[in-house]
């Protein structure tokens, strides 16, 4: 049976409240905006009786015991460092291994207690005696007799608030676990819960978030068996760190957590009906979490232009997602659709309703193909009948969507964020194959520094053809950027830098009156990344870069002389004005691993 929705708490009548003197524990979202006393009638209290306003109630971020907050110890290790160091001595694998808090824990401080909201806990305290987080813990020399779904701890408390930011914010974009309405009743454990409020914590503050990532590294250092949640949470993890500028750790936790996932047979179609417990949501969530590594590995190896990636080079028998809202009302979908016949939509005259998942998985296996020939002689005849062979794929892509899947919205304006995700990757894919084979990648100085540039050698009379669609790619991504959505992924940020570097590009090299068009798109974008940098340190950051850039390529002086002739001269960008390095951008999408590390993983699985 599906989870249902987990009951309201019982609280004290506001009349009991009135004759006690008990003060109210709870306040309606109207009286807190208004800061006024609210009576905790449910349903509504009398105020927003009164005004026929809409009376809602959500946990209060505060705990409602007094506790001291302990300071760091000046020895303790930057939390972003634990991530890469080795494990302690504890070799327990056994799910009764997992540590609980309680007082009597060792570092636990006592003026904190159970009910504390994460918001408000010291994290230091998580675990026991600290043991750092190992990602060399990978399952490859384990013989698995069972898929563990690790243990919860009772006296554990969420953070509702911060758990709502994670729902409301980031989930719709990477929806792998749960709905929210079953959440308590799947007894995550503990490690993963503290993930889940880690990532909705970047939406509350950025001093919130910085404080709890040494809390989640505490817990996860003493979590060693391979499990379910543990790759959820590796998985998680992997995608804040990439947004919080670790990309190095990020690419290596996504890599632990796909190596764990093969190991414990999660690509397989068998996997989730056999562990699913009969219960639908928890096979689909199972079956999302596979697909969800698939897509945000082979993202990143886009990203670094890796031409392979671990997740790519298995069996994909697993079942593909169903639609959302089946998902979300936990009814089984009929029947589950796997790749094979997803493909055969190309040739089918009946219309099978894919959910919007599905074609998000596709973009990602056509951005597979395009990173696999990034290294190739484009000299050859090989190289070209690749290239077109790929860019035909990108285009049926497109031309076999059905209309709603043309679409970002549905009928009540609700966003279709998969589907937005995989117009995005299409786009991706375009400009990793067609701008390194332009004549545009020449135009910024330093260009040839660019990592996604760097390992293609440019052909000597690049074709205008791969200019124009990398250009359409970047002026389809901007207007993605243009789109009313509040909640992008921030998987989005390096598409849109990409999109900037070759709008940038193509400014250079054409005539002043594709400035406005250029500067046009260029400005939405970086002012969706300023929006995101509010959340995210890797849009900060890149921004930044690209403002510099920007500010030289979109001179005033272009403007003030528009209506002067011009001579090929004055089309041309001053480069002595321009940045006189691109290393930022060349760190960022090389990191420091090489190909066998990342793909064979043999320094972080044995």
């Amino acid at each position: 049976m599906p989870c249902q929705p987990p009951m309201a708490d019982s609280v004290v009548s506001s009349e009991e409240r009135r004759h006690t003197g008990i003060p109210s524990l709870l306040a309606c979202l109207q009286c807190r905006r208004k800061h006024l006393k609210c009576d905790a009638a449910q349903p509504i209290c009398s105020r927003c009786a009164k005004s026929s306003l809409d009376c809602m109630y959500i946990a209060s971020r505060r705990g409602h015991r007094s506790y001291t907050p302990r300071k760091r110890p000046r020895n303790q290790e930057s939390p972003s460092e634990h991530l890469l160091m080795l494990p302690g001595a504890s070799s327990d694998l056994s799910p009764s291994a997992t540590p609980t808090l309680t007082s009597e824990s060792p570092g636990a401080p006592i003026s904190e207690t159970e009910d504390t909201p994460i918001s408000r806990r010291t994290f230091a305290s998580i675990s026991g005696s600290r043991t750092d987080f190992q990602l060399d813990a990978a399952p490859s020399s384990l013989q698995l007799s069972r898929v563990s779904f690790g243990v919860t701890d009772s006296t554990f408390d969420d953070d509702e608030y911060l758990l709502g930011l994670f729902y409301s914010h980031l989930y719709p974009n990477h929806p792998f676990l749960v709905p929210q309405t079953c959440y308590k009743h799947q007894a995550y454990p503990v490690y993963l819960r503290l993930v889940v409020q880690f990532a909705g914590s970047h939406y509350a503050s950025s001093t919130l978030s910085d404080s709890l990532v040494g809390g989640v590294d505490a817990k996860l250092a003493t979590t060693s068996e391979p499990s379910v949640p543990l790759v959820q949470s590796l998985l998680l993890l992997g995608i804040l760190l990439h947004s919080r500028l670790e990309t190095t750790k990020a690419s290596k936790v996504i890599a632990r957590a796909c190596e764990m996932a093969i190991n414990l047979g999660m690509n397989h179609a068998r996997f989730a009906t056999e562990y699913g417990l009969n219960d639908p949501v928890k096979e689909e969530s199972l079956r999302r979490t596979w697909w969800e590594l698939y897509v945000v590995e082979g993202y990143l190896a886009g990203l670094h232009r890796q031409s392979v990636f671990k997740s790519n080079s298995v069996e994909l028998s697993a079942s593909l997602p169903c639609s959302e809202h089946l998902y979300a009302k936990g009814m089984r979908p009929p029947p589950y659709i796997n790749l094979g016949q997803f493909d055969q939509r190309f040739f089918s005259n009946g219309n099978v309703d894919f959910g919007s998942a599905c074609y998000r998985i596709g973009a990602i296996r056509i951005l597979a193909r395009a990173i696999n020939i990034s290294g190739s002689n484009q000299h050859s005849h090989e190289d070209q009948n690749d290239v077109q062979a790929v860019d035909n794929a990108l285009r049926a892509w497109r031309l076999h969507l059905p209309a709603e899947k043309t679409e970002f919205f549905d009928h009540s304006g609700r966003v279709d964020f998969m589907i937005l995700q995989a117009h995005s990757f299409i786009e991706f894919a375009h400009i990793l194959l067609h701008f390194p084979r332009s004549d545009l990648a020449p135009n910024l100085p330093s260009m040839v520094d660019i990592t996604c540039l760097q390992r293609v050698k440019r052909t000597s009379s690049a074709s205008s053809q791969h200019a124009i669609k990398a250009v359409s790619a970047c002026k389809n991504l901007s207007d993605l950027a243009a789109l009313p959505v509040d909640n992008h992924t921030p998987l989005f940020i390096c598409c849109l830098v990409f999109s900037c570097i070759v709008q940038l590009s193509a400014c250079s090299s054409h005539s002043c009156d594709s400035t406005p068009k250029h500067s046009g798109q260029v400005a939405v974008m970086t002012g969706l990344l300023k929006q995101m940098g509010r959340f995210w340190p890797l849009a900060k950051d890149v921004l930044r870069h690209i403002n510099r850039i920007a500010s030289v390529v979109f001179k005033p002086q272009y403007i003030a002389s528009s209506d002067a002739s011009h001579t090929p001269s004055d089309s041309a960008v001053d480069m002595d004005d321009m940045p006189d390095t691109m290393d930022w951008l060349n760190q960022f999408f090389s990191g420091d691993m090489s190909m066998d590390e990342l793909f064979y993983g043999s320094q972080l699985i044995e």
